[in-house]
């Protein structure tokens, strides 16, 4: 063997690349973690926002606002004592007028639609009483009427206790008995990912 200096030898099955931590080392800083989650929020905001119809007329800024703000208000009367994202509300730009031309803003339309994607899942009663579809808010009409909604969804109590409690017959904050449905979404029932988009803002 040459200068007698073995050959080197390949890293066995399993062992990690060339500049990588070791196992069971140090993993991302909470910082980085949260900085992650923002990103995906914004990204899942943008994605949906997206999806915003095109108005028939401009809306009212005032609408969007007041709409924007009963959907806070909302959320935080059905999630009673739940820890949910914190809540900003949406601001029109500086200088704007009183009108707004374009599609709704991302995080209010975003907002909306979770809304009634989350009314059809948690029961038939309440998709009736307080769903809607987002591609119908073209005007400051139908802005009107779901704000109407929610603020007849935020005195339901039924529809709270819905919200707020697992599904009967499983463990709190466990999983639902063996063949039975997924616990409702809300605060408890919806995923980390909603609840992360809800509270962007």
């Amino acid at each position: 063997m040459p200068n007698g200096i073995p050959p080197a030898q390949p890293p066995g099955p399993g062992a990690p690349p060339p500049g990588a931590p070791p196992a069971g080392g140090p993993g991302p800083a909470p910082e980085q973690v949260g900085a992650a989650a923002e990103e995906q929020a914004a990204a899942q905001q943008g994605a949906i926002g997206a999806g915003a119809p095109q108005p028939k007329k401009p809306y009212s800024v005032k609408r969007i606002v007041a709409i924007d703000k009963q959907f806070i208000q909302t959320l935080e009367k059905l999630a009673g004592d739940a820890e949910i994202p914190e809540q900003a509300e949406w601001q029109p730009p500086e200088g704007m007028g009183p009108k707004w031309e374009q599609p709704l803003p991302p995080e209010v339309f975003s907002r909306l639609a979770l809304f009634a994607q989350v009314m059809t899942e948690v029961g038939e009663d309440q998709a009736k009483k307080y769903g809607f579809d987002p591609s119908e808010l073209v005007d400051d009409s139908a802005l009107a009427k779901v704000e109407a909604k929610l603020k007849m969804a935020a005195k339901d109590k039924k529809l709270a206790a819905a919200i707020q409690e697992p599904q009967a017959g499983g463990p709190a904050g466990g999983p639902p008995p063996e063949g039975g449905p997924p616990p409702p979404p809300g605060p408890e029932g919806m995923s980390e990912d909603d609840e992360t988009l809800m509270g962007a803002a």
